[in-house]
């Protein structure tokens, strides 16, 4: 069942001051075609703390809006024509449109303060047009801004992302194309940061014997889907637009901003379990944004490859990361495992 909420629909029905029915009208196709689509699993409802105001993406479908990014846009067909509304969370107040048709705009979200609001546009002009970038709206000046010159990364896998604020309001963590290209086999593949001043290679793999430990580590046999994992995710000041890169050159199947907003969670594909199949095997990490310190919680955690699936989540105190584990000849199980450390816990199987 599409979780997908349009707005338009195929008959008008008119009421009576009684609730009787009266009529049933067929809507004109100008007026289906003009009809906006809230679309929740690429942009649903993001409310401002206190929860007074809202923003959520509206999708524009028609012939003229769309005809121009249609072959252009990264995001493809699912925010083509894309805008962000603002609305208070009260019956039948007025909607506001705060990109007013410009490119395409998803992925709302609210600073921890309520003054801004955070969302992806390719809406710059010029050698930038159609490219992804991050942008800002102030609610005190109703000014829109691009926040610096980061290109955004958009795949299968990051669509659905939306920038999320650190806890101080100062940065917001995206996605980003990788700076340190994939290497070949035999070589280092990745390196991020484990503590401060301390560089680790992480990745490696030996091609004459690729049953050794290391080769389990190399993500070199993944297909075209699954290696559109590989980006570098990053936290961007929204002020002066500096990036500051938290990984590097890795294969990260999803991530996840702690409640707290001071730690990601982020799940590190390492290989395939099985040949064939949709089995990754992945470790599960936690990286401390104030530090960048990176720390492996979870080794050789089997998932399935299933984009915008949450297969990690984290407890609401911040504490706690819990996972599923599943796929061909794995009994379906899910753990709970600490952020201070310590071997993951099951707490339910089939």
């Amino acid at each position: 069942m599409k979780r997908q909420l349009v707005l338009a629909v195929l008959l008008l029905v008119t009421r009576s001051a009684t609730g009787q029915t009266q009529a049933l009208t067929p809507l004109s196709l100008d007026a289906l075609l003009t009809s906006r689509e809230i679309v929740n699993e690429i942009s649903g409802p993001s409310f401002a703390p206190g929860g007074q105001l809202f923003t959520y993406t509206a999708l524009d479908r028609r012939p003229e809006r769309i005809a121009v990014g249609r072959n252009t846009t990264p995001g493809g067909w699912y925010v083509l024509g894309g805008d962000i509304w603002l609305a208070p969370s009260r019956a039948g107040a007025t909607h506001r449109n705060l990109t007013q048709g410009k490119g395409n705009n998803w992925g709302p979200s609210w600073s921890p303060d309520g003054r801004r609001v955070a969302f992806y546009s390719d809406r710059a002009q010029g050698p930038d047009s159609g490219i992804v970038h991050l942008w800002l709206w102030e609610q005190a000046t109703g000014i829109t801004r691009q926040v610096g010159s980061v290109r955004v990364l958009v795949t299968s896998l990051t669509l659905l992302d939306r920038p999320s604020w650190t806890a101080d309001g100062r940065s917001v963590l995206v996605s980003l194309r990788p700076e340190i290209p994939h290497n070949e086999p035999g070589q280092a593949e990745a390196r991020i940061q484990v503590d401060r001043g301390v560089t680790a290679t992480v990745y490696s793999f030996d091609p004459a014997n690729p049953d050794s430990s290391t080769s389990k580590t190399s993500p070199s046999n993944l297909n075209p889907w699954q290696r559109s994992a590989m980006r570098d995710l990053a936290l961007v000041d929204v002020q002066t637009g500096v990036v500051r890169r938290l990984t590097r050159g890795l294969h990260v199947y999803s991530q996840a901003l702690s409640p707290s907003r001071r730690v990601v969670m982020w799940v590190a594909v390492t290989g395939i379990a099985r040949p064939g199949t949709n089995q990754l095997r992945t470790d599960l990490m936690v990286t401390e944004l104030a530090t960048g310190t990176t720390r492996r919680l979870v080794s050789d955690v089997p998932l399935l490859y299933a984009p915008h699936a949450a297969l990690v989540s984290w407890s609401p105190n911040s504490d706690a990361l819990a996972y599923r584990v599943e796929g061909p000849e794995i009994k379906d199980e899910v753990y709970v495992v600490s952020v201070a450390g310590g071997p993951p816990r099951r707490i339910a199987d089939d």
